[in-house]
């Protein structure tokens, strides 16, 4: 039962991003996602103190693939998916910039009423990688 779990959010999760080449992460959240939506995206930020940083600007918007929404009754699979972005997507990432993320869970109108809840967070780092490829570059 998702009243049963008890997490700090959110929780902190950097990510590594190689530039010009697919990114895909999983992750495996316990709920049941069949009235939920997952929103992620990358944005630049600015630190405004040693401490807070402010975004200044959406730079991606990760597509989220599906692998299990459903609670399944012996609770071993349940939220599973990926975050996903295309090689153009990572190609157009900035190494300049500062880069911040975070993965955003969205309950359904029967579930709290819509509640919206950060569950990750976390800085992005690019790796730009060396081989280029002459087809679909």
């Amino acid at each position: 039962c998702d009243a049963d779990l008890i997490v700090m959010l959110p929780a902190a999760y950097n990510l590594v991003i190689a530039q010009r080449a697919t990114f895909r992460q999983r992750f495996k959240i316990p709920l049941d996602f069949t009235d939920r939506e997952v929103c992620a995206q990358i944005w630049k930020t600015q630190a405004i103190s040693a401490t807070k940083t402010v975004r200044t600007e959406k730079v991606l918007d990760f597509t989220v693939d599906w692998v299990d929404r459903a609670l399944v009754e012996d609770e071993v699979t349940k939220g599973v998916f990926d975050i996903v972005a295309t090689h153009t997507a990572t190609a157009s990432l900035s190494p300049a910039d500062q880069l911040e993320w975070d993965l955003l869970i969205v309950d359904g109108e029967t579930l709290h009423d819509g509640d919206r809840t950060f569950w990750l967070d976390g800085t992005v780092t690019l790796d730009p990688g060396l081989t280029e490829c002459l087809e679909g570059d």
